[in-house]
């Protein structure tokens, strides 16, 4: 039988996926966990739901490894993380609404753009627990594992958060309170440095493709690097993404997100 190759992330993994400003795009094309499935000669099991947050990228990942799911957890050959912005808030229903973002069979997952409680310092530090946690976890049961910070963790905070797709496409526009950051945003990304390189040493860097995550300290995320993508907001023309108006992956964009995770995997 072949070994399980455990993903979960956001969009940007998620095989649902569909295009909030393209409805009609067939995206129907094989997705990076898809592929790297095939590379791995694995089984996949994708846990990726779209505008999940780094807690239900966790929480996904541990259940189905500790067997909550059912899942053997000696059958996983390989686990991977593509974390997500800091600053989406997740939380879990009791009991199933019988649609696609039913993940358990006794509980719905449910994300909100935007955490109600805390600052963007507070979502970061919280997040790279999160990520030491899935490293402890794997290491505990010997499984083999990567992580990568998909999508930007935090700039799109900084530089305020602006219509998503699915708004843009509705013609909707978000009131100055989600479209203005509030602070003195370069004083803070000096201080936000400082917090990720409080991890610079926890952090094992051969399993984390990008780390420190930020350019500004040589690490990258994941897609910024690979599809040309320098910020959730920028959206900027590049041939690796749907449009100038969707950032996401288009199908050769996923064949680098996963020939890099490969890539990486292979090496270390």
């Amino acid at each position: 039988m072949k070994k399980i190759l455990l993903v979960s992330g956001d969009s940007f993994t998620d095989r649902n996926f569909r295009s909030a400003s393209h409805p009609e795009m067939d995206t129907s094309f094989p997705m990076w966990p898809d592929l790297l499935a095939e590379k791995l000669d694995m089984r996949l099991i994708n846990l990726g739901r779209s505008g999940q947050g780094n807690e239900y990228i966790y929480s996904s990942l541990q259940d189905t490894i500790e067997g909550v799911t059912g899942v053997d957890r000696n059958q996983i050959g390989m686990v991977v993380a593509a974390w997500s912005q800091c600053f989406r808030k997740d939380y879990q229903h009791r009991h199933s609404k019988g649609n696609d973002y039913v993940f358990y069979d006794y509980g719905q997952w449910v994300a909100e753009r935007v955490n109600p409680h805390g600052d963007v310092f507070g979502w970061i530090r919280k997040s790279l627990r999160t990520y030491k946690a899935l490293e402890y976890m794997c290491e505990r049961y010997n499984i083999p594992y990567v992580q990568t910070q998909m999508i930007p963790l935090y700039i799109d905070w900084l530089r305020g958060l602006m219509p998503t797709e699915q708004e843009e496409a509705e013609g909707k526009v978000r009131g100055i309170d989600d479209t203005v950051y509030p602070g003195d945003a370069e004083k803070d990304v000096e201080a936000i440095l400082k917090i990720l390189m409080e991890y610079d040493d926890i952090i094992n860097h051969d399993n984390f493709i990008g780390w420190p995550i930020s350019r500004d300290l040589g690490g990258y995320p994941l897609s910024v690097k690979e599809v040309g993508l320098s910020s959730m907001i920028d959206r900027q023309h590049s041939p690796y993404v749907i449009s100038k108006y969707d950032g996401h992956p288009n199908e050769e964009g996923h064949k680098r997100l996963a020939n890099a995770i490969y890539k990486h995997i292979k090496e270390k």
